[in-house]
């Protein structure tokens, strides 16, 4: 991304932090304060902490492990299940907000040193469309991590110890939380080539690590939490998936538009052309950064294509549509903002202008999804407090979101 000479205050990192947190509770406000468990927050991660305590920490899920979820529900054993959703989705809303609040951190004024710019790239990321999937829920948080760990790869290196503690915490935590510490290596490496430096070896150190580690836990899982039919491989599908996933998503236009991208596979492919043509221009007039960062988000969508988890009988048909599968695709719908960024920032004039138009057309999709969805109030409270006086050996069922899921079922120790 072009380098500007512009002389900006940089928001304190407290307060910025505050400013994304506080973005990220208004979009969702019922994360916080009607808090219910999503998914495998309810099937597992709490279900198992209260089960077997900390020996949970070592059971991979899906193929691999992941850490950051079932320390949530250890960190929630300490307070009564009534709680226990809070106390994820605080973690959860954490998690989410550590990447922009790094990202607008000095270790990144060289990298990317227009502060502007990369203060509104982290305001695009806190306000992501179609996000609702990954967002105020442990489940997801390993996707938040993953990019992350990205940005510490990449970032200058830290001034001491403690910065270099918690670049060590972050990329180990990340490579243990799901497989992206084996999408990340080759990123890890490209990095390390750059300059060779004991920084860049040691970052590559720890993702070779948890590499190894997660390689063996899907080696031993595997075929046991893959899905195992058909794929639904056609062109049409594909270019439907990018369509939807990469270039309506992010835009969020008219229904009717979502509708004729569904139905058409002319308009799709279209759009589909169009997307991948940014992406590669954006290769051609970026920086190291963006290319990076479009390589991880390159080996996240490949793999999200190969090895889709809960996508249905025909997965590449339900990736098709807007919200089937949804966090599969967070990274690589950044990697498509930061294009038209990197774009916007180059000096060739039309292709600036076009970048610009770009950005301007994403802000469509950014309010249009600005707060996510009401769910609908569930009966979780009044279980929870009936379990707290429920005796020894009593079997109780709660609700877990989203509505309709399976919910989790716990018997009183």
């Amino acid at each position: 991304m072009r380098q500007y000479r512009f002389s900006f205050n940089t928001i304190p990192l407290p307060l910025a932090g505050t400013i994304f947190l506080l973005l990220l509770f208004l979009r969702h406000p019922a994360a916080i304060l009607d808090a219910n468990f999503w998914g495998e927050d309810g099937w597992f991660w709490y279900p198992d902490a209260y089960k077997i305590g900390v020996r949970s920490l070592l059971l991979p899920h899906t193929g691999y492990l992941q850490t950051i979820s079932r320390l949530g529900g250890l960190a929630a054993q300490l307070v009564s299940v009534r709680w226990g959703p809070t106390v994820f989705a605080v973690i959860a809303l954490v998690v989410q907000m550590l990447p922009a609040l790094f990202l607008v951190s000095r270790r990144f004024d060289a990298l990317w040193p227009h502060y502007p710019s990369r203060l509104a790239f982290a305001l695009v990321y806190v306000g992501l469309p179609n996000s609702v999937e990954t967002s105020g829920n442990l489940t997801n948080s390993q996707w938040y991590l993953a990019i992350l760990a990205f940005l510490v790869i990449v970032s200058a290196p830290p001034r001491g110890g403690i910065g270099r503690l918690g670049d060590s915490v972050a990329l180990v935590l990340s490579g243990l939380s799901g497989p992206f510490c084996i999408l990340l290596l080759p990123v890890a490496v490209w990095n390390w080539w750059l300059d060779r430096g004991r920084e860049g070896a040691l970052r590559l150190a720890l993702v070779l690590a948890t590499t190894t580690i997660q390689a063996v836990m899907l080696v031993q899982t595997m075929g046991q939490s893959r899905p195992k039919g058909p794929l639904g491989v056609t062109l049409p599908n594909l270019v439907h998936i990018i369509a939807m996933k990469l270039v309506f998503a992010l835009c969020l236009a008219s229904h009717q538009l979502e509708r004729l991208v569904r139905t058409s596979d002319i308009v799709a492919g279209v759009l589909s052309v169009a997307v991948v043509t940014i992406l590669v221009l954006a290769w051609r007039y970026g920086t190291t950064l963006f290319r990076q960062f479009a390589l991880f988000g390159a080996l996240v969508f490949s793999a999200s294509l190969v090895t889709p988890v809960g996508a249905g009988p025909s997965p590449w048909v339900t990736l098709g549509t807007l919200g089937g599968g949804a966090r599969y695709f967070v990274i690589p719908l950044l990697v498509v903002a930061a294009a038209f960024f990197t774009l916007a920032a180059t000096p060739r004039g039309r292709l600036s202008s076009a970048g610009l138009a770009l950005c301007l057309l994403m802000t469509i999709g950014i309010v249009r999804d600005r707060s996510y969805p009401h769910m609908t109030p569930t009966d979780f409270n009044r279980v929870a407090n009936a379990f707290a006086n429920a005796p020894a050996g009593t079997r109780m069922v709660f609700p877990v979101r989203p509505e309709g899921e399976k919910p989790m079922v716990l018997i009183k120790k």
